[in-house]
């Protein structure tokens, strides 16, 4: 939390982006990244998030030719700055403290019998670091923003988390009921507007507790913001498009399953880095907490539902006052 300075507005989605970003760095290389790898980054996922927009509306042909040579330039300067944590595991067959690197590099095709180069295990880093920055950083912003406007909650939270923060209790700070409610119903209000879009497994297929029947289709797209706050959530949500964490619990007990809040997809298609998003997310909550006195909205900008993540691109700049002890 060193980039926060008093009395400066932050840009809180850049904020939470290099926060994210180190903090998922240290989880599985130990390391932390250097300026020159973070300001890269960010040119690499500026590109990939233009990439996967224009994917919608541009043939596979012209991808190849405007977007992959300059992905593939990121990619390989990225990979460099790894290389050096890959090779140490592939040199100390007893290093596994960090298990997807160990993983990685033990893994060995069925068939074949190849392994992957240390190159291609880089190339996964990059790719999971990516992952985290983007959408985990964009769903940390909107739960942040959400508790500041709801401050109600926030100072629920803090209460809730500062005691534990002084404890070095992680464990109850991930497993806090109120917290979680918090995050699922950020991510219920903030999933962006590209559909899920899935080839179904045959024809006519009934899916769901509501027994949906799924004719002769050569596609079943879900837009997740439809199902959550508008027209079709109605029987799933009561007061759908307020901010309510309440919800949750008795005597309501609305449903956050994955079958509900699909921003993490859903069934099969479930993104397997979804506990691991939410625990980054709930730890950084609560940091905040320990660090800030009072954090205020200066300007807040509208949500664009046509994001390239999980969640909803919003950006924001925010007055933050730290606490006395940690000035």
């Amino acid at each position: 939390m060193n980039v926060l300075d008093e009395n400066h507005d932050c840009d809180l989605k850049h904020l939470f982006r290099e926060y994210i970003s180190r903090t998922t760095a240290r989880c599985f290389i130990s390391s932390d990244l250097n300026e020159e790898f973070f300001t890269l980054h960010k040119k690499f996922s500026k590109l990939v998030n233009t990439a996967m927009i224009f994917s919608y509306f541009l043939p596979k042909s012209l991808m190849k030719i405007t977007f992959k040579p300059m992905i593939r330039f990121y990619r390989f300067t990225l990979s460099k700055f790894l290389l050096r944590s890959v090779k140490a595991y592939r040199d100390d067959p007893s290093k596994s403290f960090h298990c997807l690197i160990r993983s990685a590099i033990d893994f060995e095709q069925a068939n074949s019998g190849q392994r992957l180069s240390d190159s291609e295990i880089a190339n996964i880093l990059i790719a999971f670091i990516w992952i985290a920055t983007e959408n985990t950083a964009l769903g940390l912003t909107n739960v942040v923003i959400d508790l500041i406007e709801n401050s109600k909650y926030w100072s629920l939270i803090k209460e809730e988390t500062s005691v534990l923060t002084e404890k070095n209790n992680f464990e109850e700070i991930i497993n806090s009921s109120l917290l979680n409610a918090c995050i699922m119903e950020s991510a219920r209000l903030n999933t962006h507007l590209m559909s899920l879009c899935r080839l179904p497994a045959r024809t006519n297929l009934i899916i769901g507790d509501e027994n949906y029947l799924i004719g002769v289709a050569d596609t079943i797209a879900i837009c997740a913001p439809l199902m959550h706050t508008f027209e079709c959530s109605s029987a799933l949500f009561n007061d759908a498009e307020c901010y309510d964490p309440l919800r949750y619990f008795p005597p309501r007990c609305e449903n956050f399953t994955s079958k509900r809040v699909m921003t993490w997809g859903s069934g099969i298609h479930l993104c397997p880095g979804k506990n691991f998003a939410l625990c980054e997310i709930k730890l950084a909550v609560a940091f905040l907490s320990k660090f800030i006195d009072t954090i205020k909205l200066t300007r807040i900008e509208r949500k664009n539902y046509f994001s390239a993540s999980a969640f909803v691109d919003r950006n924001a700049m925010a007055e933050v006052i730290l606490k006395r002890e940690m000035k």
